[in-house]
This record gives structure tokens, sequence and C-alpha cells, in this order.
């Protein structure tokens, strides 16, 4: 081979080279037979065109493994340029945690009602929002709150806000727009009737009328719907009211014989004379509530990690405990 020939391959071999493959398996037969595997008479001249050169017939040893050469490396640089546009290709999702650390900051909804309580000109106080202030706190993170109706929150479409504490019982949360926490407290309906009354439990009430607070728990409880059982209704007769106090006036004036409470605590139950608890459904499990991610919005999984971590730590650590006790007349409302 002569050093202009050898130069001219050289400049060809610079080029993006995306072989022939009729030319590849011509060039391997060829190969096999220089190299003794099979008998020249067997081998068919090969012409084949490549840049400006032509290469015609039988070629010595050294040019062809010179192109062989050349095969191999076009090959291996298609390869490196088709990897290098794979890991362009590929980007990491946005990660919602990684998000709120780097701001230094997280948005947490709660209810501006049932378990808060309002004042006028005064924000929103009460159990959700000390969790809320909580769980910042163990984030490391500023918790900037957000007060919006349940029925906003659990509309999933705006976003105005990371995390949410909407007080639902988590059968009532949609597991196709939410990610949802293990429950950091359970709420509990209590079955309530006047001391005098004989009654010991719902089974000696099968046949009476029992008030609940429409679209309540409680009234899904009467109605043997509570949660994800389906049992027997507690009674054949159900009358709904708007609120506690309705019901508890209509236990008053004698129109049911009990009542199934959907807001009052133990502590709110406590004050209330003439009136005694015999039952009630198990306490509903209320969690924290994420977004799941929606097209290009940031990955919600290692939040929901790392707020169940928060939740843990806070349970460990007597935080919920201390907090549940405090808005609840010392009641822990926090442990199954």
């Amino acid at each position: 081979m002569t050093d202009d020939r050898l130069r001219r391959w050289l400049e060809f071999a610079e080029q993006p080279l995306a072989p022939d493959a009729a030319f590849a398996a011509a060039l391997r037969e060829e190969l096999r037979q220089e190299l003794g595997f099979v008998p020249a008479s067997t081998l068919l001249s090969i012409t084949r065109r490549i840049g400006g050169a032509r290469v015609r017939g039988r070629r010595g040893p050294t040019q062809l493994l010179l192109a062989a050469t050349l095969l191999v490396a076009g090959a291996v640089g298609l390869t490196a340029v088709a990897g290098s546009l794979l890991e362009r290709s590929i980007e990491p999702q946005p990660d919602l945690l990684a998000e709120i650390r780097q701001t230094g900051r997280i948005r947490i909804a709660i209810r501006p009602d049932h378990p808060q309580f309002t004042a006028p000109g005064q924000p929103a106080a009460g159990f959700d929002a000390d969790v809320a202030r909580a769980l910042a706190d163990h984030l490391g993170v500023r918790g900037d709150i957000v007060v919006a109706d349940a029925s906003a929150m659990l509309s999933g479409h705006d976003d105005l806000w990371d995390i949410a504490l909407p007080s639902e019982a988590v059968w009532e949360l949609d597991p196709s727009r939410f990610l949802v926490t293990m429950p950091y407290y359970r709420w509990p309906h209590r079955l309530a009737v006047p001391e005098a009354s004989s009654a010991t439990g719902p089974a000696d009430l099968a046949s009476e009328p029992i008030c609940a607070v429409a679209g309540d728990g409680g009234e899904a409880w009467l109605r043997g719907a509570y949660g994800d059982a389906r049992t027997a209704p507690v009674t054949v007769e159900i009358v709904t009211r708007p609120s506690d106090e309705a019901c508890l006036a209509a236990l008053d004036a004698g129109e049911v014989v009990a009542v199934v409470t959907a807001r009052l605590s133990d502590a709110d139950l406590q004050v209330r004379p003439g009136i005694k608890v015999v039952g009630g459904p198990e306490p509903e499990p209320r969690p924290v509530i994420i977004r799941r991610a929606q097209g290009e919005s940031p990955e919600p999984t290692p939040l929901l990690a790392a707020i169940d971590y928060a939740l843990d730590e806070m349970r460990r650590d007597g935080t919920l405990t201390r907090l549940s006790q405090n808005r609840f007349g010392g009641a822990d409302l926090t442990t199954p």
C-alpha cells in the first residue's frame, strides 16, 4: 500500500461511517479466505465504492485488516453516539420533595372547620393546624398554612398546596387522584342516648329512630355501609339533621331515642349533662393526602415517604399524642 492510498484511507476514516451490510458480509468472507479458512476458488470478486475510491478484486492482508479495523471503529462510533443521545433523551422526572427542600417551604392545606376553630380576624387554630406546623418542622422547612374547604381539597384541581389535611376518612379519598399517608389520627363517632335510657348498645335500638348528621360517617354506619364493611343496618328508622346540635335538639324533644355524633369529641360530650355513650363504629382513620403526578408535574412519591417517616417520628417522640391531648380534652386520638 502506497503512502498516498494510506493517507486517503485515514482521511475517509475520520468521516462518520455507516457500514453497508453487504459490503461487511463480503469483507468478512474475503478476510476468512485470506486467513486460510475457505478456498480462494470459492471467493467472488468484490466491487464496492467507498467514498470516491474503488476497491476491486483481491486485497492483501494489510488492506483487509485496515478495512476491518475501520468497519469496527465506525460501528463503535455509532454506538457511542447512540448512547449519548439516549442519555440525553432520558431526563430525570422532577421530584416534589427536592423542590420543597430547595425552596425551603411546604404549603399545607387545612380546612377552616372541624377539627379547627376560627375567631374573627384570627388564623385558623386547632389540631390539624398544629399537626401541619409540626410536620414542616420535622421536614426542616417552613410551613405555609393554606385554608381550604375539604371539598376543594378533594377536587384535586388547584395547585395552591403541596400536601393537605382534609380530615376525611381514608375510604372517602379517591386513590386515582391522591397518595395517602398512614393515618395521623382516628376520629370517633359516638352513639349517645339519654342518661335515663335502658339501652346498653346498638342492638337495643334496632327498631328505634336514631339521628345522624346528613352525609356524615355516622349516617353511613347506621345504614350498614361504614368504610369498607357492609353490615346490617343498626336501625330501621334513620333521622338526619344538618348538625350535631340539631340532632341533640331532636333527642331533647323526644323525636329520636339516640344520636350518632359527627364532630363532637368525647370532651364535648362530657360537658353535656343528661346523655351517655353506648357504642359507635370504629374510629375513622384520617391521613395526609398528596396529589398524584399528572403530566409533567413533579413526582410525589419521595414526599409521601418523607411525610410517613415524619409522622412515625412524631408518634414515637410523643408529638402527636401531646397535640391530640391538648386539643381534644386529654384524649389521645392518634393511636389505633
